[in-house]
């Protein structure tokens, strides 16, 4: 998907990540963050200044169609065909915290996907 300047046409962002057609896209109550669902079963939250793609968001099990922030931003719903609506918790910050702050080890890629939704884990403080 591409951010483009409306007047100009110049490109701004290329949010590539998801692998079929984006069907929703929302942006962020404070403009930081753009949210998109599509038909790759997954929600995608990126910098809206960057581009780069922040969480990958899954458990859908078909389309993900639509995609919102609550008004303080601080979770993302998003509905899918599947016949479920999904509300993420966005204080990526605090739930690493948190499991880090239960954890005698370092998080797993597997964990970091399933739990933080998230590809690679972040790097330790």
């Amino acid at each position: 998907m591409k951010i483009r300047d409306t007047a100009t046409g110049q490109e701004l962002l290329d949010l590539s990540g998801h692998t079929s057609t984006v069907n929703s896209v929302a942006f962020s109550p404070d403009d930081r963050y753009i949210a998109t669902s599509s038909g790759d079963s997954a929600a995608k939250v990126w910098d809206a200044n960057t581009g780069k793609q922040l969480l990958s968001l899954t458990g859908h099990t078909d389309r993900v169609t639509d995609v919102s922030f609550s008004p303080d931003g601080t979770h993302l719903v998003t509905a899918g065909a599947d016949g479920t609506v999904r509300v993420y918790l966005l204080k990526i910050d605090e739930l690493i915290a948190l499991a880090r702050s239960r954890l005698t080890r370092s998080l797993t890629t597997a964990e970091c996907r399933q739990y933080l939704h998230m590809e690679q884990c972040p790097a330790e403080p």
